[in-house]
């Protein structure tokens, strides 16, 4: 039989150290059915089933059999015994461990081994914004040590403090179910060394339906390394850009992106003019 009450969604736990992520999969399941499970086994389905009517207590963060169960917290520091397989439009996690789960209780077990990856890392400015975004991009990849449908579900980001063994807790981010070899960003929030400012230099009429705009961007890295910065501008209308002073990259009819890397304490200024026709 089914129930409502009984869900999961995935917990991603994730060690940065500027270079690697140590990144561990977990399950946090729930139990909010009114019944005690004993000696259950366990299929976690990632994916959305549809159902014709839905007990009140069900909810959307993911679905359990009731013929499932939930390993103690402290299973996590045991190896996984998860294995994983696909159904149509679903992925499944079978737990080969018979547990138990209480009502109201929440629990959490390791789905993966604990992966070290190595992320693509950049900082993001959109501009007239008032700070730079840090963004990790992962490959759902074989050669990042994945290579598996990844659930949704919460990323919570760790920085090792450099005195002492301590982890220090820096960000944290929403991910949706990832297939095999597609891209997966984290952005565990705004950079605290690098600074962005955007200023309208001048704007024009030169017909009615026409304006131009000389924007200015000015970039600073105050940190001791190099760092990859994603300048962000959106326009709206019939634009094109008159001229520029550094190559930009166009990503779909309203956005465009210019690309920089700034060496330590270095400050770098990107100026364009844009006409957009309405």
């Amino acid at each position: 039989y089914m129930t409502g009450g009984l869900n999961w969604s995935g917990l991603y736990k994730a060690i940065w150290d500027e270079e690697f992520l140590q990144l561990e999969v977990l399950a946090n399941i729930t139990n909010n059915t009114g019944i005690d499970y004993d000696n259950f086994s366990i299929s976690l389905v990632a994916g959305d089933p549809k159902r014709i009517s839905q007990p009140s207590n069900y909810a959307k963060t993911g679905y359990g059999y009731a013929d499932a169960d939930i390993l103690h917290s402290e299973a996590v520091a045991r190896a996984p015994e998860f294995s994983a397989e696909t159904l149509d439009e679903y992925h499944i996690y079978t737990y080969s461990t018979e547990i138990n789960l209480r009502h109201t209780e929440s629990k959490q077990i390791r789905l993966f081994p604990p992966k070290r990856i190595k992320p693509e890392v950049y900082y993001e400015y959109v501009t007239n914004s008032k700070n730079l975004q840090t963004k990790l991009k992962i490959v759902n990849n074989e050669r990042n040590g994945l290579g598996i449908v990844l659930p949704k579900g919460s990323v919570q980001i760790y920085r090792q403090s450099a005195s002492s063994s301590d982890l220090n807790f820096v960000g944290e981010d929403r991910v949706e179910q990832r297939p095999v070899n597609e891209e997966w960003i984290i952005s565990p929030g705004q950079a605290s060394d690098l600074v962005g400012e955007t200023t309208l230099l001048a704007t024009r009429r030169p017909a009615r339906n026409v304006t131009e705009n000389d924007m200015l961007v000015k970039l600073r890295n105050r940190s001791n390394v190099t760092k990859k910065i994603v300048v962000i501008h959106n326009i709206r209308g019939n634009w094109n850009l008159l001229r520029q002073n550094h190559s930009h990259e166009q990503v779909d009819a309203t956005k465009i992106e210019f690309h920089k890397e700034l060496r330590p304490d270095e400050e770098y200024v990107i100026t364009w003019t844009e006409r957009i026709e309405y």
